[in-house]
Formats: C-alpha cells, sequence, structure tokens
C-alpha cells in the first residue's frame, strides 16, 4: 500500500519563500516573531545544562553525574538528583480504572493490584492523565474524593517508589470520555455554555471531533480568553495537589496539554476558523511579511489589510495556492505554540517549574491518510518543552501483519533525539523518551479492532531502545472503563479484570533487562554509520504542482528509506536539514528531492558535495524553490546531476505509481519495484555510471536511463536515482516482499555506500533481518547489538565489521550474553567477533540484544 496519490497535480507541500517556515511566540503573547535560525532556538527558559566550554557535561569531584537537585537531562541521559534513571512504565488511568459503580475500596484496592504487577513486570513508572471533566460534574463544582481521590492515588504509587508523570491537560486525545470518536477533557457543560469560544470550520459550522458529528465533541480554540479563564480554574485545582509530590521528587515530569495539534483534523477547511484564531492569523502575516504590499506580490493578490486575507479552505489546487497554503500552515503550528507557551506558563504560574520537573511536549510522528493535518515538527514543540514520541506502528484493521509502519520507530526516535536538542542543549550526546509506547490499540466500531501482538510489541522495544530511546511508557498497561461505563480494553497487557495476558511477559522480559541494563544504556550512544538520511521540513504543507503527495511522504517515506538502509546493514543518522549549518560531519548523505526544494538545504547540500561528500539524491535533481520559482540555489543543485528529463513511464492503469525496472550492477543484476516518479533521465556526463534502467513491456529489455553515477564538474561522486525503491518498507507489504528483490535492493544500497568509503559496522547477513548496535561510553562498558528478524524463524548471522565504533579491541575477551533471556553464549576475543561475528536463533518476529561485556 502506497500512502502517495501518484500523477501531476497530486496534493502535497506548498510554500512561499517570503520567510522562515519556524514562527515563534513569546509564552503567553498573540504575536509572532521569526524563529531564525531553528538551530539556536529556546537559548533561555528551557532545560538548565551545565556544560564546560566544549559541550561536556560537568562531572562531581569525585568523577560521577553532578549530584543537584532536580530533574535534567545531561550528557545523553535522565538525570533525577544526581542519579541517571531509565523510566520504563506505563499509563495507569486511575479514572478509568475503577469499580463499575465508583466504589472507593475497590477502586483503590484496583490502583493497588495494578501498581503490584507493574512492579513485578520491573516497571519504576507510572504516567497518567488528570481528566478536567471527570473531576468537575458541573460549573463551580469539584470532586476529588472516593474514586476520584486524585492524592490517595498518587500517594500509593508513590509509595511504591514508583516515579510519575503527570498529563493534567487541559486536552485528553485519549479516547475520553467514551471511547473511539471522543476527546476530551473539557466539560461538556462548559462547552454548551461558550459556544462562541468553539473552532469553526471554514463554512462558519461549529468543529466536531466525531466522525458521526457528535455536537458534544465540538472543541474550544486554543487561545480563546473565556477557555484560557476556564483552564486556569481547573489548574486552580489540580495543580495544588501535584506540586506535594513533585517537590518530593515523586512526580519527575509534567507534560503541556497532550498531543497538540489542532484535533487531528484537516487543517485547510477544518480547523481553526475561529475570530480569535483568525486574529492571530492576521497578526502571524503582519510579522511575516512587515507590509500588505510584501504579502500581495507575494500572493499576486490585492489585499488593503492583513486583516482581509481569507485564510485558504481547502489545499492547494495549483502552484499559484502553494505560498497562502503555506503561511496558512505554519500559522497553524505558531497557534499551536502560542497555546503551549500560554499553558506552561500558567503551570509555572502556579509553582511548576523546571528543574524541579522536566515539561514535555508529546506528538506522533505520523498524520492522516485522508485529512493534511499539522504534523510534529521539533522546532515547534521543543520551544516549550522535551518533545517526546507517541510510538503506534500498527493501526489498521485490514491485515495480521505485526506493523502497519514498520520502521516508524527506528526512523522516529533518531528524529526526536536530534529535534530534542533545541530543548536540552545537552550538545554532543543524544536522548529521546516515549511519553506512549503502544500497548494495544482501541476498538474502531462494530468492535473491530488492529491486532497488536505481542511479538509488535516486543519489536517495538528492540527498535526504539537499540535506536536510542532512553526512557518511556506504555499506552496502556491495563484497561479499564470509559466514562459512559462503556469498556476501555485496548488489548491492554493486564485486562480490567486483572488477567496477565501474553503482551504483559513481552513487558515483564524487557523490564528486566533493562532493570539489569537501563544505566549502562542510558550512558550508551547509537553506532551509526558515516552517512545520513536529510530531511527536509519543507515537504510536512501540502503542495500543488508535484508529483507527490508530499505530507505523505514526510510522514511515510522518510521511514521507509531507512529501512532500506537498516536491511542493507547500514545505520544512517538522521538529520534535520534546518538545524545544521553543513553536512561536513558525513562522508554521504541520502536526499529526498521531489522537485521542490528548499533553497537554504539545497544551498547545504550543493556545498556538501563540493567539498568531496557523497551525494546520493533521489526523485528528482530540483525543479523549483518552495515559491514555485527557480533560485540560485535550486539551479546549482540541479546542475550537479546534470540530467535532462527524457519521456515518462508507461506503467498501465490509472493513478499508479509502481512498475518494473532493471537493476543494472555488476553482480546485482534483476527486476526491482521502484515507485512514485514516472521520468527518465539522460545524463549529460558521458562517462556516467548507470545503475537502473527502464525495463520495457512486453519483453522486460533495456530502456531509458533512472538511474546513473557522475563525477563531471568536481566535488564528490553524485548519484541519482529518477526513481525510488524503498516505499514499500513502511508499509506491511514489507513483510511479504520478495527476498531475491530485496536482495537486489539492499545490493543497490550497499553499492551506493561504498562510492563513499562506507561499509556496514554491523549488519545481519540477509534482507529482512536488521542488526545494529549502540555502545556504552567508559572503557568496561557493554556493547550493546540489536537483532530483529522480519521473516520465519531461523538462525541469523550477525557480522561485526569494526571494532572500534564498538568500543571493542582485538586482543581482549568479551563475554557474549543474550540479554533479554539472560543467557551466557559465548566468550570471544575482539579478533574472533570480527572475523566470524555471531550467530543467534530468533523465532518469526523474534529479537535479541547481544551484550558484548569485557572480561
Amino acid at each position: 500500500m502506497l500512502l502517495a496519490a501518484c500523477g501531476r497535480g497530486a496534493s502535497t507541500t506548498p510554500s512561499g519563500e517570503t520567510a522562515d517556515s519556524s514562527v515563534a511566540f513569546e509564552a503567553g503573547g498573540d504575536g509572532a516573531a521569526d524563529a531564525g535560525d531553528a538551530a539556536s532556538a529556546r537559548t533561555d527558559g528551557g532545560q538548565r545544562q551545565d556544560a564546560t566550554a566544549d559541550g561536556s557535561v560537568e562531572a562531581s569531584a569525585d568523577g560521577g553525574v553532578d549530584a543537584s537537585p532536580g530533574v535534567f537531562v545531561r550528557g545523553g541521559q535522565l538525570v533525577i538528583d544526581g542519579t541517571p534513571t531509565f523510566l520504563y512504565g506505563g499509563d495507569l488511568h486511575y479514572f478509568r480504572v475503577r469499580d463499575p459503580s465508583f466504589d472507593a475500596q475497590a477502586t483503590q484496592a484496583l490502583w493497588a493490584d495494578s501498581i503490584a504487577k507493574m512492579q513485578a513486570a520491573h516497571m519504576n513508572l507510572v504516567t497518567t492523565y488528570f481528566p478536567w471533566d471527570y473531576h468537575a460534574p458541573a460549573a463551580g463544582q469539584w470532586d476529588f474524593t472516593g474514586a476520584r481521590d486524585v492524592g490517595a492515588f498518587l500517594t500509593m504509587a508513590c509509595n511504591a517508589g514508583m516515579k510519575v508523570v503527570a498529563k493534567p491537560g487541559p486536552l485528553i486525545t485519549g479516547e475520553w470520555p467514551n471511547g473511539f470518536g471522543s476527546f476530551g477533557a473539557v466539560p461538556a457543560w462548559w462547552k454548551a455554555a461558550n459556544p462562541g469560544s468553539l473552532v469553526l470550520q471554514s463554512d462558519g459550522s461549529t468543529f466536531t471531533f466525531s466522525p458521526t458529528g457528535d455536537t458534544t465533541q465540538a472543541q474550544p480554540s486554543f487561545l480563546d480568553p473565556a477557555y484560557l479563564t476556564a483552564v486556569g480554574q481547573w489548574f486552580d485545582q489540580i495543580v495544588p495537589i501535584l506540586v506535594p509530590f513533585i517537590q518530593q521528587r515523586c512526580i519527575v515530569g509534567v507534560q503541556i496539554d497532550n498531543e497538540t495539534n489542532l484535533y487531528w483534523s484537516a487543517r485547510f477547511g477544518a480547523v481553526d476558523y475561529n475570530p480569535v484564531a483568525l486574529a492571530q492569523y492576521s497578526s502571524f502575516l503582519a510579522q511575516r511579511y512587515t507590509t500588505v504590499a510584501a504579502l500581495n506580490a507575494a500572493y499576486g493578490s490585492s489585499y488593503a489589510t492583513f486583516d482581509d486575507v481569507t485564510p485558504p479552505g481547502a489545499v492547494p489546487a495549483s502552484a499559484a495556492d502553494n505560498v497562502p497554503a503555506r503561511d496558512w500552515y505554519d500559522a497553524g503550528e505558531a497557534y499551536v505554540l502560542a497555546y503551549m507557551q500560554t499553558i506552561r506558563s500558567m503551570l509555572e504560574q502556579r509553582g511548576i517549574h523546571e528543574p524541579d520537573v522536566l515539561f514535555m511536549a508529546n506528538d506522533s510522528p505520523f498524520g492522516s491518510p485522508t485529512a493534511k493535518v499539522l504534523v510534529h515538527d521539533g522546532t515547534i514543540k521543543d520551544q516549550v518543552g522535551l518533545g517526546v514520541l507517541d510510538l503506534y506502528p500498527k493501526q489498521y484493521p485490514t491485515n495480521s501483519d505485526i506493523s502497519d509502519y514498520p520502521f516508524q520507530a527506528d526512523y522516529a526516535t533518531k528524529l526526536y533525539a536530534e529535534e530534542d536538542l533545541l530543548y536540552t542543549k545537552d550538545v554532543g550526546s543524544s536522548f529521546a523518551y516515549a511519553a506512549e509506547l503502544q500497548g494495544g490499540f482501541y476498538d474502531f466500531p462494530l468492535g473491530v479492532t488492529p491486532p497488536v501482538s505481542p511479538e509488535a510489541t516486543d519489536q517495538l522495544l528492540a527498535k526504539s531502545i537499540g535506536h536510542g530511546l532512553k526512557g518511556g511508557s506504555f499506552y496502556i498497561v491495563r484497561g479499564g472503563l470509559n466514562a459512559d461505563g462503556s469498556s476501555y480494553d485496548y488489548q491492554a497487557a493486564i485486562g480490567l479484570d486483572g488477567t496477565l495476558r501474553p503482551r504483559y511477559a513481552v513487558m515483564q522480559k524487557w523490564g528486566a533487562f533493562l532493570e539489569t541494563y537501563g544505566s549502562a544504556l542510558e550512558d550508551a550512544d547509537e553506532v551509526e554509520d558515516p552517512i545520513a538520511i536529510v530531511q527536509d521540513g519543507a515537504y510536512a504543507v501540502p503542495q500543488a504542482g508535484t508529483n507527490d503527495d508530499l505530507q505523505a511522504m514526510y510522514i511515510a517515506e522518510y521511514n521507509a528509506l531507512f529501512g532500506w538502509l537498516i536491511n542493507a546493514g547500514l545505520n544512517p543518522h538522521v538529520v534535520d536539514a534546518r538545524l545544521v549549518s553543513d553536512l561536513s560531519a558525513y562522508q554521504e548523505v541520502f536526499f529526498l528531492a521531489p522537485e521542490l526544494v528548499d533553497s537554504t538545504t539545497a544551498a547545504k547540500l550543493t556545498a556538501f558535495s563540493a567539498g568531496g561528500g557523497t551525494l546520493v539524491q533521489m526523485l528528482d535533481p530540483g525543479s523549483m524553490a518552495l515559491d514555485g520559482t527557480v533560485s540560485p540555489e535550486v539551479q546549482a543543485l540541479a546542475a550537479l546531476f546534470g540530467a535532462t528529463a527524457n519521456g515518462e513511464y508507461t506503467w498501465p492503469g490509472v493513478g499508479l505509481c509502481s512498475g518494473s525496472a532493471n537493476q543494472t550492477l555488476a553482480g546485482s543484476t534483476g527486476t526491482v519495484d521502484s515507485y512514485w516518479y514516472e521520468t527518465y533521465w539522460t545524463p549529460a556526463d558521458p562517462l556516467a555510471i548507470v545503475d537502473m534502467v527502464e525495463r520495457t513491456e512486453p519483453l522486460g529489455t533495456n530502456g531509458r536511463t533512472m538511474a546513473f553515477e557522475t563525477s563531471a564538474g568536481g566535488g564528490g561522486t553524485r548519484a541519482f536515482l529518477g526513481t525510488y525503491v524503498a516505499s514499500l518498507l513502511d508499509t506491511n507489504g514489507y513483510y511479504e516482499a520478495d527476498v531475491d528483490e530485496m536482495t537486489l535492493k539492499t545490493g543497490l544500497a550497499l553499492h551506493l555506500a561504498s562510492l563513499a568509503g562506507v561499509s556496514p559496522t554491523v549488519s545481519a547477513q540477509n534482507p529482512l533481518e536488521e542488526a545494529w548496535a549502540r555502545k556504552g561510553r567508559g572503557p568496561s562498558a557493554p556493547a550493546f547489538v540489536f537483532v530483529v528478524n522480519d521473516h520465519a524463524a531461523g538462525t541469523l548471522h550477525v557480522s561485526i565489521g569494526a571494532l572500534a565504533p564498538l568500543g571493542l579491541d582485538a586482543a581482549t575477551s568479551y563475554t557474549v550474553t543474550e540479554g533479554l533471556t539472560a543467557t551466557m553464549m559465548s566468550t570471544q576475543t575482539g579478533a574472533q567477533l570480527l572475523a566470524g561475528g555471531v550467530d543467534i536463533a530468533l523465532a518469526q518476529y523474534g529479537t535479541a540484544v547481544l551484550v558484548l561485556s569485557p572480561m
């Protein structure tokens, strides 16, 4: 299944190049200001980092971690009062895990039973929302007694030695209060009494979150004054309950709102056209353009004032709509930012501060296949709190495969860690945390539910922890009841009746592993090869006039690109183009260029190539800048490849965006599936090496050029793939992929890496097998090799391509232990590991963590 809509004119991502796409607001303010260089965002008010001039973290006098009181991210570790801590636990909803009749004693017994079972799974963390409407039955009435006794719940968790991450809202994207299609927890009575405070759609009608049109699921506009006043009244009740537990350092994290992104609904047409939001839009335009004349020049319009500008009500239909569409999208991001900064300020005014807790801002790394929503952008969320992950790689009930997004967890963990440096300022270190690890899934109507298997949970942990996760919480660990008494089972590891389900054993196994190795993993970095995937945030915004659905590419195809490389044994860095001044740290860069390229990004890629780096660009050489013009920077990028368009694919059918191509590499020749683009290319370089050609029908003979390598004009070698071979790897179809074809594709990836002199540091032997590593920092620290098997049961061979990146040396002996089962496998010298690798037997979809410890 391809998320993209193929064919020219398909909905994609816009952009006016008139200003930066990242916009910063002052907390509580209503005006926008350009963020400028996103890499320098949030220079104050964030995490306090006591770093030396070279970016390293200060150590205490005895050489340990600085024991300053508070909760910090330092040196790539979560440090709580001087102790590095790997938080591992789950969402336990006190408001759902309750007696059906709200009996206090029975409810509190359920809480105690849940916490005991979490501890038996080696968990040390409880996470929970605090639903406003659950405690506010009517205007002026508050209830924190009996089954609603928050203080009793927190006391129980804290007395058990658990840490807590608190999520006081005010908004909750947790299928609350009544399951699928509902959203909370703003009280229904408040919304009914304040219709003017609710989100309006572009046609003037009241927006509802419900797919069935339930009017009780109308929602407030974020910066509406009456709404913010009501939020303040809620915080006046809940914050004084939380503060004593913060002072005890039991509550160690506070989440600012929840998945704040304009209600997961279409930015174009649905959210938000309330007068308050439109006033913010006008202010945004005024700060972006300064004068109406400048806006009119960009739009080709004749507005008299910024207030007269009509926001788009639909995704752009032509390239002429792209600049206004980008402005409307970016204004939505700015509205979210201003709101979240206001919420943080309100919490601080009531006594919650860093470093007493760590502020978090969570979101999911995906969007909607049908509606163009605001998608996660670390340059926005990381201005407010640590941007933390919500990972749900299994979402569709239409298949029984283990995942619908096989490499979402891998790629997103790396991306969030990259972007979180904006908040932590933890120079030279990497930290990622998951607010929500998929612990099941909710029921769709008629009881249709995506099947989330225990193996899916096992792989989710291997992929996220393996790629740098240093803490996380399952959503959810125990099933419960919605406000209306309906079931919220969620396929949770613990049923409401206390039954332990197969997922519990998986969580328990990983909990035991983290109890043993969590501290070492906090102080371990991912071992990455000197190559990078460069992601461009410009693709998040729908754009007309290209061959692609750019938002689908942004949320899916980068994951697939990563999957292609890791299947070849290559573990790349993930780089947000906006957050680096240059790319000189890497030997090779992979970049998706769907015709449109941000001019600043184009300049960085061109400079990288001129400096001798190997540039692999896919889909297009670069046809236009964000505003649809051909900028000098984009022209310079395209000139690196010297490629002239030479006809289009003739695959039969309407809307197809895949077909067969012939790979022509020496030793790796055969037929592969190709995706996305419909254009052939002729290289200007007569010495260009052709890697892939058209497969002509019906005989399948070689036709026109699709991919080639060139070094003409100086600089590093460039490889241009006027197509894309990886799209299948971010769909459930990956698990049924033809192994022979995957071998050809991974052969292409390895060949491209060889152009830069790069070979895998750690790798599995075959496609549909992955192996990669994390390395401890000290001389006696272990190395961790993570292994995943995506095909039938068997013995996987893991190769070690180099010792130094893993912190190993040839002469030292190492114990090889399978950490998840605590099984001693062998003792080998570094030289033996380099020569022979390690064999490990794994079940289908199985995982392993090989712990290499010096003797």
